[in-house]
């Protein structure tokens, strides 16, 4: 793609055939991705991740140490703790009548 054409053909979100980047090593001060992508092994992260809205898992989610939620935490299975539970304020217990 010419330098007089590139406007023509779409600007910089429309590149000709470049669909594939293969590197050993990327650096960048800032990554923004447009579309959704999938990660097929592991993504690590070495500082902080921030997420501004859901993550889904089909399996497990694994904490090395704590989970801090500002909201609610909703358990549709069982919520089983190997060491100490406390609770700061009421437990409201339904019972629910099996038919």
């Amino acid at each position: 793609m010419s330098n007089q054409t590139w406007k023509k053909y779409g600007g910089i979100n429309k590149p000709d055939m470049y669909q594939y980047l293969t590197v050993s090593t990327l650096v960048a001060d800032q990554l923004f991705i447009r579309n959704l992508f999938t990660i097929y092994q592991t993504l690590h992260v070495t500082n902080n991740a921030i997420i501004d809205e859901n993550i889904i898992s089909g399996k497990n989610i694994n904490a090395g140490v704590n989970i801090n939620a500002s909201g609610d935490i909703n358990a549709y299975g069982n919520l089983i703790s190997y060491h100490n539970a406390y609770i700061y304020k009421d437990i409201y217990k339904y019972i629910y009548k099996y038919i």
